[in-house]
């Protein structure tokens, strides 16, 4: 038995693999995902007072999908100089472009299907309409896939020996150049989260390198924590700046993953459960907001109003319904055109 094995039946500070805990933290984040369109969802139908609300909703809102991209950006740069380009924009468009196309169109029919029972009335008229730059929560998938297809088009640009480390500092020039000016650049409704979060997609790459070596002991994993707190106590802090914004998400985010790095060396049930979820967390994006609606629409068409009861069924339905409906369409051979996994990764097995 290896060093690193021994120290997983252990639980000593060695820990699982790196894979392990990159899985856990997509699984902590797909979860604030599910958590916050129910929250939302919950809002709008009028079962939270408008105060209790702000305060989770700021909470959340924060920083969970700038976390979303910079675990995107973890192993994005370490790749670049093995592979061909060509084949790696190819790679993206159908990993993240054509299931953004289907299942536009498969939310929005669904969507006036049952209108009589979701927060919007839409008709068939809402049909009518191009899935670009995305709508609903795609729009995750199209400022990801553009900001890797623009980074692709640099590393293009420069010899395959300078598409490590040199294409990395470059990277992160541009997207904080874009940053910067986001706000008064054109083609906003198209760029507008390129120029957002494409400095977090880059500063993934950072934070892995900083984050991989790391051995958070139990002292680290307490100052995380107690840093994650402090800063979730600013976001209720109203009108904070542009600037202090990205600092608190990045902050929040990173104190996030050392929390779970931390835990991850534990053997608990709990992390191993956000283990499998993380292996399953584009199948989840992609399906939660189907099931949690009808989770809801299903409870208030019961009469049941308990707000800890709709969120508890809408998380539940959120997270372990896309899974199922994720191995189940891999059965009939039409999970990977929707661009879901039909099993979970080795890291999470």
């Amino acid at each position: 038995m290896s060093k690193q094995n021994e120290g997983n039946k252990k639980g000593s500070v060695t820990g699982p693999s790196y894979v392990s805990w990159v899985d856990m933290a997509r699984g902590g984040a797909i979860t604030l995902v599910v958590l916050g369109h129910t929250w939302r969802g919950l809002y709008s139908a009028e079962l939270i007072s408008p105060g209790f609300y702000r305060v989770v909703d700021n909470g959340i809102y924060a920083f969970h999908m700038p976390l979303f991209f910079i675990i995107s950006g973890f192993f994005y740069f370490s790749h670049l100089p093995k592979l061909d380009l060509l084949h790696r924009g190819l790679a993206v468009t159908r990993r993240l472009l054509i299931p953004l196309v289907i299942w536009t169109y498969i939310f929005l029919f669904l969507r006036v299907l049952f209108s009589d029972f979701t927060n919007a009335k839409p008709d068939f008229n809402s049909l009518l309409v191009l899935p670009f730059p995305g709508i609903l929560h795609f729009w995750f998938l199209w400022a990801l896939w553009l900001i890797q297809i623009g980074l692709l088009l640099v590393a293009a640009l420069l010899p395959r020996g300078r598409r490590g480390d040199f294409l990395l500092v470059i990277s992160a020039v541009l997207v904080t150049a874009l940053w910067a000016n986001g706000p008064i650049l054109p083609f906003q409704s198209i760029l507008g989260n390129v120029y957002r979060y494409g400095i977090y997609f880059v500063f993934g790459a950072f934070a892995f390198r900083l984050l991989a070596p790391a051995v958070v002991e139990r002292r680290g994993l307490i100052f995380a924590s107690v840093i994650f707190l402090m800063l979730l106590g600013i976001t209720l802090v109203p009108d904070i700046s542009r600037f202090w914004a990205t600092i608190l998400a990045i902050g929040l985010s990173v104190s996030f993953l050392f929390g779970i790095k931390g835990l991850s060396v534990y053997r608990l049930p709990g992390l191993r459960a956000l283990q499998w979820i993380g292996a399953y967390s584009f199948s989840i994006y992609m399906m939660h907001t189907i099931f949690s609606v009808s989770a809801r629409a299903l409870l208030l068409a019961g009469g049941v109003t308990l707000l800890p009861l709709h969120l508890f069924v809408g998380i539940f339905a959120g997270i372990l319904c896309p899974i199922f409906a994720s191995l189940l369409l891999a059965r009939v051979g039409g999970g990977r055109f929707l661009g879901l996994q039909d099993r979970p990764p080795p890291s999470a097995s």
